[in-house]
């Protein structure tokens, strides 16, 4: 995990904010951020995921 998040400055920015919304979205039953939060951070892990395939392939 350390060496991604050395390499990934940007995707784990995304990650950490959007799983604290999320987490302060559910905390509070407040659905809102708690969405945001998980859209935010599901998808810097699909984008992410998604370049990894990519680099796979070539």
């Amino acid at each position: 995990m350390k060496s991604f998040y050395d390499k990934e400055p940007i995707t784990k920015l995304i990650i950490t904010a959007g799983a604290v919304s999320a987490l302060l979205g559910g905390v509070n039953a407040i659905g809102t951020p708690f969405i945001l939060g998980m859209v935010a951070a599901g998808g810097s892990i699909v984008y992410r995921w998604w370049m990894i395939q990519r680099t796979d392939r070539k």
